[in-house]
């Protein structure tokens, strides 16, 4: 038996089985397993291997919740925290980080000097100020 988060579950593409996701790695698993409401959830799978399916969720058990420290939802208090607090400071860099990473793949930062235009800018939106 494996224990494994599910991360996400799919229908496949001919909507006669469900395609389960724990990190990188895919499952097929029966339509009426009920595996579709495990999300988020541990599981302990009995795993079979077929040359035709791949590998497929035989039978499974909820061996408990995921936690926070596992990758999921951040906390309330980091949400929420009020700019200048050291939790929350620099929420903003990561997002205006993948913007510039965005903007310089569509064509539209052309010079390093460009760049502190659209950090400011995703700062201010994230920010308010």
């Amino acid at each position: 038996m494996s224990q494994f988060r599910v991360d996400e579950v799919l229908p496949s593409k001919s909507g006669k089985a469900w395609r389960v996701r724990t990190g990188q790695t895919w499952y097929n698993a029966f339509m009426d397993s009920g595996i579709e409401a495990c999300v988020g959830k541990l599981i302990e799978a009995e795993i079979k291997t077929s040359e035709k399916f791949g590998a497929g969720i035989q039978k499974y058990k909820v061996v408990g919740e995921t936690t926070q420290s596992q990758g999921q939802k951040p906390t309330q208090a980091v949400q929420n925290a009020p700019r200048g607090t050291n939790d929350g400071e620099m929420r903003w860099l990561p997002m205006a980080s993948n913007t510039v990473a965005h903007a310089i793949a569509a064509g539209l930062i052309k010079d390093p000097t460009d760049i502190k235009v659209w950090v400011l800018a995703t700062r201010q939106a994230i920010d308010g100020d």
